[in-house]
């Protein structure tokens, strides 16, 4: 269903041009969060709580709310993509003799859909009358995420899913999320007021992002290194991201989400960089080792290679990734990507307590965030390295 209607939702809500009455933007319509923050970052099981504000106040006694969601695309759908034939954002060439040449700011494209995670209520100042009762209220009351699925974006029927918010005088978004739910979402919402004036919150989406006057809403497991890097489920891959866009969540590559995680849960303000720059805030911990495509570990000398879990290599742990299959040159750096050991899988999907092909890595795909076998890499030389 949404899949259907968001190019209308992003026309109504950037262009102002179907709407039975105007929007207004500059109205001073604002979702505010405890304290006055214009950012969430939550741990799972956290309640949080939004606010719209209008002029600074409370909604007036009357006016309807509808909250919405500004969903990122995980790539070029309408637009030309700047490294054809990748469809990746990028502000950087992307292959080839030129690869990592800075070419600007991609446009990231997105939908508004109606927000249909957590529950809405009225505050005490606005009006009552209309405050959702009986079923309505039970439905409006319900969990909120298709369970295993923290980049889902679309809720069909029938599926688990809750529906969107009704339009109603609920000026309060609650939720708690659950574990299934990591990630990065986008809020903004449409307001009638009590004269019939139909307002709106900053819902912009376009060159470097989402605009940073919607509010971010950001979740993690934890506050350890690989908790704060599933705050960035949802956010877009953007090869050659900016320290700005890193930071406020808006794209991020491989190298730049390894260090956003670094900098929050260790405080220090770590540089961003490449892969190759990773080498100025983490100590290597192994040689260079091989992968091949039937996931057999082993030296340049194809002497078998092995990596205790918990001794050699640990959850946390950087891996960096050369590509060995690349006959044409289209990665020339020395490495080409980067990811995060996540856990010790063996054969049958039990920890056997050394590195192999099955073990899961969390690593910034050209779709976006992703835990994945290491053997989806294919033929790779590896190397381990740790946050200093």
């Amino acid at each position: 269903m949404y899949a259907r209607t968001s190019s209308l939702f992003l026309a109504v809500l950037l262009l102002a041009g179907h709407s039975p009455t105007p929007l207004e933007a500059g109205e001073g319509l604002t979702l505010v969060a405890s304290g006055g923050r214009r950012a969430i970052d939550a741990r799972v099981g956290e309640a949080v709580a939004v606010e719209l504000r209008w002029n600074g106040h409370a909604l007036p006694s009357g006016a309807r709310a509808r909250w919405l969601e500004i969903v990122p695309r995980p790539e070029h759908v309408e637009l030309a993509p700047p490294s054809p034939p990748y469809r990746t954002y990028t502000n950087a060439r992307l292959g080839g003799p030129d690869h990592g040449r800075w070419i600007g700011q991609d446009v990231i494209e997105g939908d508004v859909v109606p927000l249909t995670i957590g529950t809405s209520e009225t505050t005490l100042t606005a009006d009552a009358a209309s405050r959702p009762t009986g079923r309505r209220a039970a439905r409006e009351a319900s969990v909120g995420s298709r369970v295993g699925d923290p980049s889902g974006l679309h809720a069909p029927r029938g599926s688990g899913w809750r529906q969107p918010l009704e339009e109603a005088d609920q000026t309060r978004w609650r939720w708690t999320p659950s574990a299934s739910e990591l990630g990065t979402r986008w809020l903004a919402a449409e307001v009638t007021l009590p004269d019939g004036r139909v307002v709106k919150s900053p819902a912009e989406i376009g060159r470097g992002g989402v605009t940073t006057r919607a509010l971010r809403v950001s979740v993690r497991a934890d506050d350890s290194f690989l908790g704060w890097l599933g705050s960035y489920f949802r956010v877009p891959y953007v090869f050659g991201s900016t320290p700005a866009q890193s930071e406020s969540y808006r794209g991020i590559d491989c190298a730049d989400v390894m260090v956003a995680a670094q900098r929050r849960v260790s405080g220090r303000a770590l540089a961003y960089t490449s892969v190759q720059g990773l080498e100025r805030h983490a100590v290597a911990v192994s040689e260079p080792f091989e992968v091949d495509r039937d996931g057999t570990l082993h030296d340049g000398a194809r002497s078998p290679k092995v990596l205790r879990f918990g001794v050699d290599v640990r959850p946390g742990d950087l891996v960096a990734i050369d590509y060995a299959d690349d006959p044409d040159g289209q990665l020339p750096r020395p490495w080409d990507h980067v990811g995060a050991v996540l856990e010790d899988r063996g054969p049958e999907g039990r920890a056997d307590g050394v590195l192999g092909a099955e073990d899961l890595v969390r690593h910034m795909g050209l779709r976006g965030l992703v835990d994945e076998p290491l053997a989806r890499h294919g033929h790779v030389r590896l190397r381990i390295w740790r946050w200093r």
